[in-house]
């Protein structure tokens, strides 16, 4: 049966073999080019046999890799390239979800990176250059995301302990407070978006449940917070749709939905995250 929808519109609207948008990195512009439509098509459960897919990945891998294990953001060209954490993270999970085995070289010494670059108050910051003392919401969501699709049967004692040292940085920040203040680090973070390639408190919700989450005394701020922007019809609007640099390069962002806007994808997580924290009961 031929595909439909979201899917198959991307898989069409490919660039060229292998690429979205740009054929000399896959990171870059933002939001447009070729990882942010694999982390969407991972997202909505593509299949990651698709030749289109599996290229795209590859070619990613070849351009993108480091010989330090982790993944790279500069394109191939770039005279000062270096492993950053949040795509380390993030491509983990997407080629995890497309089926890549863990046993796969480039993925074990992918994980092996991002354990390694662990903070000592238990997060990641991918701002490594300037020696952080502090880690990032965004930057270890995005580590736990990865980490979030290896199997349970492939985690060791380290890897179990850094997940555990993660969640644990996400919950005394509450998923969008500061630890200290209990002010809102990022009003952004509230707003629900859609392509979710980046973080909100709905992500995070989402990410905390995967990993088996539910405590009402750390989630429940932004639970309710979630459940509040529910619409008059049980349906959540969407909020924010990431811009990128489409206004400085022309190319259009990934888009499907439009703002203000009932979303399937939005009013769907929030479900899934609201049944799982026991708010709502969904009848099956």
């Amino acid at each position: 049966m031929p595909l439909r929808g979201w899917v198959s519109r991307m898989l069409t609207n490919q660039s060229g073999p292998g690429y979205w948008t740009n054929p000399d990195s896959c990171y870059q512009p933002k939001y447009s080019a070729t990882v942010w439509h694999l982390q969407l098509l991972a997202m909505l459960g593509a299949d990651g046999s698709d030749p289109r897919i599996r290229n795209s990945c590859e070619r990613f891998l070849r351009m993108h890799s480091m010989p330090d294990g982790g993944f790279t953001c500069s394109p191939p060209q770039f005279p000062r390239k270096q492993s950053e954490e949040c795509l380390v993270g993030r491509m983990l999970a997407v080629l995890l979800q497309f089926g890549y085995p863990y046993h796969d070289k480039r993925i074990e010494r992918a994980v092996d990176w991002l354990l390694g670059r662990q903070l000592s108050d238990g997060g990641w910051n991918c701002r490594w250059a300037s020696h952080p003392k502090h880690s990032s919401i965004y930057s270890t969501h995005m580590a736990l995301w990865g980490f979030s699709k290896i199997p349970q049967n492939r985690r060791g004692p380290e890897l179990r302990s850094a997940i555990a040292r993660g969640v644990e940085f996400m919950l005394v920040h509450r998923l969008f407070k500061s630890h200290r203040s209990g002010q809102i680090i990022d009003e952004h973070w509230l707003r629900l978006h859609f392509p979710p390639i980046n973080y909100d408190i709905l992500n995070g919700l989402r990410l905390m449940t995967d990993l088996g989450v539910k405590s009402e005394d750390t989630l429940g701020d932004a639970v309710d917070l979630v459940q509040s922007k529910t619409g008059p019809e049980g349906l959540w609007l969407t909020e924010h749709v990431p811009s990128g640099y489409r206004e400085k390069t022309g190319q259009p962002s990934i888009k499907f939905e439009s703002l203000g806007r009932p979303s399937k994808w939005i009013t769907l997580q929030s479900l899934v995250v609201l049944s799982r924290m026991g708010r709502i009961r969904i009848r099956s």
